[in-house]
């Protein structure tokens, strides 16, 4: 068995890259659809947006990542994470309990080894490491002249603002109880072993990788033109990460599949669930990089994007002037004599 969890959410400028604010200094115009389009209630009847990231661990978010010193948040609603974080707290706590009942259910299914799994979601990014251009999950360090290596740079800057927000992964974390939650240490290591998968979106930019024992998945559909210009795969397709019907195929103690080009992951290596579990799948941190032909073939395909959507405006405009003078033709005909 396995838990699904949605997670509800927004974005609040928390994911931010560092070092990188000279390159948003237009952030507060910046012609960002939400800001457009999205109504939220005046600032004063949210949440304080210094009140839930006290809670926060430093060793999950420093302190220069706090939403209370973060600069330029332009026109983001402050204490609307904050909000829709607590919406979450009823759910994540029926799951809490059962996963504390864990024994009952050991005794029920025959010496079960492993707990259910869990999978969480949300339309968000929960971290800086499932941004586009974070091409290290495994380093908190943001290397900016050698991850920001593209065409355009400040388009990736002003995306991590509205890309979501690290309460996501601060509350995902803290689902499955730990020993220092006031559990037993043969509990607290039985339920070191649940697999845990989070489904994000949002980005457009495919993701699948291991950031402490929480595997972060992203397949996106993507749009026509991203698919053209190789930024998601043309045949995408659904991906399948959990199967309940048969035990998962890294529980097997084989080594899973890495080579110079790709390397087969799952959300604990090869430790996962007994009865039923998730899928292994192959890591993905910058699909156009790896896969979509790298930068040269990406600044071609913007150059060609660009050029096509001229010719596309072009005739959009030709079209409603032939129009015009259609109406004008058409209704100097009717007033004629």
């Amino acid at each position: 068995p396995v838990f699904i969890l949605p997670i509800e959410s927004w974005y609040d400028a928390s994911l931010s890259l560092p070092q990188c604010e000279d390159l948003c200094s237009d952030f507060k115009h910046w012609r960002w659809v939400d800001f457009i389009r999205c109504a939220w209630p005046d600032e004063e009847t949210l949440p304080s947006c210094t009140g839930d990231y006290s809670e926060v661990h430093d060793d999950t978010i420093s302190a220069s990542k706090r939403l209370d010193t973060l600069q330029n948040k332009g026109r983001i609603p402050l204490g609307l994470t904050q909000a829709l974080k607590r919406k979450n707290d009823k759910s994540i706590k029926l799951v809490q309990q059962s996963y504390l009942k864990t024994n009952d259910i050991t005794e029920d299914y025959n010496k079960v080894q492993t707990p259910p799994g869990l999978i969480t979601f949300s339309h968000f990014l929960p971290n800086q490491m499932c941004l586009p251009d974070w091409k290290d999950p495994k380093s908190d360090i943001f290397l900016r002249d050698e991850w920001l290596d593209h065409p355009v740079p400040g388009t990736s800057a002003k995306f991590a603002k509205v890309a979501g927000s690290i309460l996501i992964d601060e509350q995902i974390r803290r689902i499955v109880p730990h020993y220092e939650d006031g559990l037993s240490k043969s509990m607290s290591r039985k339920l070191q072993s649940v697999q845990h998968l989070h489904v994000f979106g949002h980005s457009h930019r495919p993701k699948d990788f291991v950031y402490n024992n929480i595997r972060y998945v992203h397949n996106p559909l993507g749009k026509p033109a991203e698919r053209e210009m190789n930024m998601v795969p043309k045949d995408v397709a659904f991906q399948l990460i959990w199967d309940c019907t048969k035990e998962s195929s890294a529980r097997r103690n084989h080594i899973l599949h890495k080579s110079d080009d790709s390397q087969t992951l799952s959300s604990v290596g090869i430790k996962a669930g007994t009865f039923g579990g998730e899928i292994p799948g192959t890591q993905i941190i910058r699909y156009w990089e790896e896969q979509g032909g790298g930068k040269e073939v990406l600044a071609r395909n913007m150059r060609n994007g660009r050029r096509k959507r001229r010719i596309q405006v072009k005739r959009s405009l030709r079209e409603l002037e032939l129009s015009r003078d259609t109406k004008k033709i058409s209704k100097s005909n009717d007033s004629s004599p």
